[in-house]
C-alpha cells in the first residue's frame, strides 16, 4: 500500500508581531488546512491505523513516512499529545496525528446581525457610542457566549478582531459614522475603527473596525456604532435572502 501524500504548508505563518498580514496569513493557514492538510492527515491516520497489526511492516511505512512529512513524524512516539519520544519502535498514535492537526489550526469565531429577508435592521441611537446588534452564531472555535447582543470571553488571551455593521442614512443632513469594539466590563475601548460618512436622504456606509486586543477572562465585549444625527438604520438589500448588517470576527492571537 503506498505511503499517502502530505504537502507541507508553503505560505507564511500568522504572528502577533505583524497585525497588519495577521487576518490575511490566518485564513491562507485555515484554508490550506481545511483545503490540503486536514483530508491528508485523515488519510495518513487511516494508512496507519491499517498496518498497526504487523509491527515490521509498520516500521519500513514510517521510514517513507517520514520523508512525505518532512521529518514531523517519527517512529518513537510514546506520548500521545506529540511527536517525541525514546523509543525505537511505536509510530504516531491517531491522538498525536490530531494533536498534530490541531496546533497548525488558528482557532477562530465568527458573529453577526442577521434579520429575515426584506426586514429592516433595527434603528440605533446616535450622538453617543451605542451597542449594536447581534444576534447569530455563525462560527465558535473560541470559549465566547452570545447573549443579547453582547460577547463574554470565557479565556483570557490575545486576539485580532476583524469587524464591519452597515448603516443607512434616511435624514436629510449629511451623517458621519463610526464603530468600534468596547470591553464593558473594563469600560475601556478595546480597538476603535475607522470612520466613514454619508450624504443626505438614503446612501449607505459600512464602518469598519479591525487590531489587536486583549481581554481578561469573564469580560464583556460590545460592537458599538456611532452617526452624528438622527434617523439611521440598516436597510435591507431586498433580494429574497437573509439580511446580513454586521459581521464581528475573532482570532486568537496568544
Amino acid at each position: 500500500m503506498p505511503v499517502p501524500d502530505f504537502t507541507p504548508y508553503a505560505g507564511l505563518l500568522p504572528s502577533e508581531t505583524d497585525p497588519a498580514t495577521f487576518p490575511a496569513r490566518a485564513e491562507a493557514l485555515m484554508a490550506w488546512f481545511t483545503q490540503t492538510g486536514a483530508p491528508q492527515l485523515a488519510a495518513l491516520v487511516t494508512f496507519l491505523n491499517g498496518l498497526l497489526e504487523d509491527e515490521a511492516t509498520v516500521l519500513d511505512a514510517l521510514d517513507a513516512l517520514e520523508d512525505s512529512l518532512g521529518g514531523l513524524a517519527f517512529r518513537d512516539v510514546l506520548n500521545e499529545l506529540d511527536f517525541a519520544s525514546d523509543s525505537e519502535e511505536r509510530p504516531p498514535s491517531q491522538k498525536s496525528v490530531g494533536a498534530f492537526a490541531r496546533s497548525v489550526a488558528v482557532p477562530q469565531a465568527q458573529f453577526s446581525y442577521t434579520e429575515p429577508a426584506g426586514v429592516t435592521g433595527n434603528a440605533w441611537n446616535t450622538s453617543a457610542f451605542t451597542k449594536l446588534d447581534i444576534n447569530t452564531e455563525d462560527k465558535n472555535d473560541l470559549d465566547i457566549t452570545l447573549s443579547a447582543n453582547t460577547l463574554t470571553f470565557g479565556a483570557a488571551g490575545t486576539y485580532w478582531v476583524e469587524a464591519w455593521s452597515n448603516v443607512r442614512n434616511n435624514s436629510t443632513g449629511s451623517r458621519h459614522f463610526a464603530c468600534r469594539l468596547q470591553n464593558a466590563t473594563a469600560m475601556t475601548t478595546a480597538v476603535i475603527g475607522a470612520g466613514t460618512a454619508a450624504t443626505a436622504n438614503g446612501p449607505s456606509a459600512n464602518m469598519h473596525v479591525s487590531g489587536q486586543f486583549t481581554v481578561a477572562e469573564g469580560d464583556v465585549i460590545e460592537l458599538q456604532g456611532y452617526a452624528s444625527g438622527s434617523i439611521v438604520a440598516p436597510n435591507p438589500a431586498n433580494l429574497g435572502q437573509t439580511e446580513l448588517y454586521s459581521v464581528v470576527k475573532f482570532w486568537r492571537v496568544s
